[in-house]
């Protein structure tokens, strides 16, 4: 690619391709490097290499290796190095890895160290990875291949090279046929400008008139250039701006405001596509690019002429939009892009849903630059994100505030995972029937002075979004599971089909032999496999469906109970269900905690328990708060009903009392 690079836009596009490399390899970085660190009590060659296959699909990845101060390979990208030595796998590597590699081994690295090849075709990383004894620390090595990347970008432009090239040659052409001063003038006007255009100067133009051979080059230029500029300018999947175009004209409409004598206001939404990567991972890529082509279409439909909408990688785009009036200007505007949004997709002649979260600055009162703009505007999109997503949020002192507030969170959760500081409430499954306790449902908790009375639906999608749910699930199946054991030798001889529930997701299915662990630890406590449910949500599901569903059918198979929890809530449909593994369905407490009032939830209700019939599927509603409710359910047939009108979670302790008191 030399002659790409010494010509026209290329080493301008090389130089955004780099830049935004770097980040994103620090960030993967930094990710592994917080995650082994928190997980290094554990075993170790499971937990690393459960972090690299959940990297394996990202392509740019060529080599990935967790090494010990021992130099052994704890785990790598290649399974057939895990356990062999460092020298073993540099037999037969490239010069250029074995140069970086073995450099970095001679260091003593004390902090991350991510740096550019030579021939500028990869990116090596390497982070110390801290333990017990930090004098002797493991190390994580990456090499992140560009090549690919800039290859992808190029093949848009090579055409236009080749163009280019030719349009030389006719210059050296004309430049010796025509050679005169009046021509010599005009070629080097045009050759000025081309030098311009080269050195990134997007907009360089010829400016010559005239009917002769030279304005037709000029103009053919021109042509040319603007292709360029609008490749390089563009997202090429949507055709709408990329981010770096994107930032460069906001920054002058954000100028020319501030500058304006009239007082004019703008507003940047930061927009996340909420399911997109489950629709992504389920359908495959194209049908990904189909949804984000789709959305990109819809966004025009909300916004003024003179706003200004980018995408800036993946499922995240970026609107700025120039208003007069009030905030709620805006909160309407964020309400109709929802809303917009959230309209069913058309893929392979099936209809998906996605859901909107959006974030917002203000300018001017959130700042006055692009940079601080789009940074608070990314808090406030996490904060709607965490709060339940399909929704907008604007940045405020409060939510700064928060920011910090989720930082000490996540730290203290860190340190209660290594100090066993969770805790497990038990909420009793009643029979729908009898009414008696058929099981109970396992529910964490976390007791901590920082912050008092805190929700699970606060602190469990931190710990999902950190990745240590997986440590925390396994420490929730094993104390549970402990827990039953107890319960089964306490006498309570009228419970002898009682049942435990277990609450798992995508990332605890996702570690290697994750089904054979759990059987082991039923066999371990002599606990029938029949006896647990493990609940895991649709959305959960579609997160990595082959790996997901694989896990579930081996468990299934040995005899664990699978039951699909708040359905309702997510991707639902009768042919869906019928691949999945499952026993039960939870119907989720909000077609059920108003059912007295709402005639339409009892409808669905109904609807519910009919398809499940269908399925040969027992069904649980949860939610269950008035004795009608109760009632209502039984003569429609439900099997099970869990809420707070039957029983509070409650301790191990209270739970057993409770049983006894029970027990005839």
């Amino acid at each position: 690619m030399s002659s790409v690079n010494a010509f026209f836009v290329p080493r301008h596009i090389e130089t955004e391709i780099e830049n935004d490399s770097l980040l994103y390899v620090r960030k993967i970085m930094h990710l592994l490097q917080s995650i082994g660190e928190q997980n290094y009590s554990q075993d170790r060659s499971i937990i690393f290499q459960s972090l690299i296959s959940s990297l394996l699909p990202e392509n740019h990845i060529e080599t990935l290796l967790i090494i010990d101060s021992k130099n052994q390979i704890l785990a790598a990208m290649d399974s057939r190095f895990t356990g062999r030595s460092v020298d073993f796998f540099l037999e037969n590597q490239r010069s250029s890895l074995k140069k970086q590699l073995t450099a970095i081994q001679s260091e003593k690295l004390l902090n991350g160290q991510i740096v550019l090849s030579e021939d500028k075709s990869a990116i090596f990383a390497a982070f110390p990875l801290l333990t017990p004894a930090p004098e002797n620390p493991s190390l994580i090595f990456m090499e992140y291949d560009l090549s690919l990347m800039k290859d992808k970008e190029y093949k848009y432009i090579l055409m236009l090279i080749v163009i280019s090239t030719l349009l030389l040659i006719l210059f050296s052409v004309l430049v010796t046929a025509l050679f005169s001063k009046s021509l010599s003038s005009r070629l080097m006007s045009i050759i000025s400008v081309t030098e311009k255009f080269g050195d990134g100067d997007l907009n360089a133009r010829v400016l010559l008139s005239g009917r002769d051979e030279i304005t037709t080059l000029g103009r053919a230029f021109n042509r040319m250039a603007e292709r360029i500029r609008s490749l390089a300018m563009t997202d090429h999947l949507t055709g709408i701006l990329n981010r770096r175009s994107f930032e460069i004209e906001v920054s002058s409409a954000i100028e020319k405001i501030l500058n304006a004598e009239k007082k004019v206001k703008a507003a940047i939404l930061y927009a996340d596509l909420d399911g997109f990567k489950e629709i992504n991972d389920s359908l495959g890529h194209s049908a990904g690019d189909i949804l984000l082509k789709e959305f990109s279409a819809r966004l025009p439909l909300n916004l003024t002429a003179d706003s200004i909408i980018g995408r800036i990688g993946g499922d995240e785009f970026l609107l700025f939009v120039p208003y007069s009036g009030s905030r709620s200007e805006i909160e309407k505007l964020a309400f109709d892009l929802i809303q917009e949004g959230s309209r069913p997709y058309t893929i392979g002649g099936g209809f998906y849903k996605v859901t909107l979260s959006l974030g917002i600055a203000l300018l001017p009162d959130d700042g006055q630059d692009i940079n601080e703009l789009l940074r608070k505007a990314d808090t406030a999109l996490q904060h709607a994100k965490y709060s339940g997503k399909n929704q907008y949020q604007f940045c405020t002192l409060e939510l700064l505030a928060g920011k910090q507030r989720l930082k000490h969170l996540l730290t203290e959760l860190k340190n209660s995972i290594s100090t066993e500081g969770f805790g497990i409430a038990y909420q009793t499954i009643h029979d729908a029937k009898t009414k008696e306790i058929s099981g109970v449902e396992a529910l964490l908790r976390w007791v901590h002075p920082d912050f008092p009375n805190i929700s699970p639906d606060e602190f469990v999608p931190v710990l999902v979004e950190a990745g240590l749910i997986r440590e925390v699930g396994n420490w929730v199946l094993r104390k549970a599971l402990t827990d039953f054991k107890e319960i089964k030798n306490s006498g309570l001889q009228k419970y002898h089909d009682f049942t435990i529930s277990v609450n798992i997701s995508a990332q605890e299915l996702s570690i290697p032999d994750y089904a054979e662990n759990i059987l082991e630890v039923l066999r371990e406590r002599d606990i029938p496999s029949l006896n647990l449910v493990l609940e895991i949500t649709e959305t959960e599901i579609l997160k990595d469906p082959a790996v997901t569903l694989n896990a579930l059918t081996r468990l299934r198979g040995a005899g664990v109970r699978i039951a699909i929890d708040d359905f309702g809530t997510g991707y639902s449909s009768l042919s869906y269900l019928r691949t999945l593994p499952a026993d039960h369905l939870k119907l989720d407490r909000s077609f059920v905690m108003d059912l007295d009032v709402d005639k339409k939830l009892e409808a669905i209700a109904g609807s519910v328990i009919q398809m499940a019939n269908a399925l040969h599927l027992k069904v649980i509603a949860e939610g269950v708060e008035t004795e009608n409710s109760v009632r209502v359910l039984s003569s429609m047939g439900y099997d099970f009903l869990q809420g707070y009108h039957l029983g509070r979670p409650i301790s191990l302790k209270d739970l057993l009392q409770k049983m006894q008191k029970n027990q005839p």
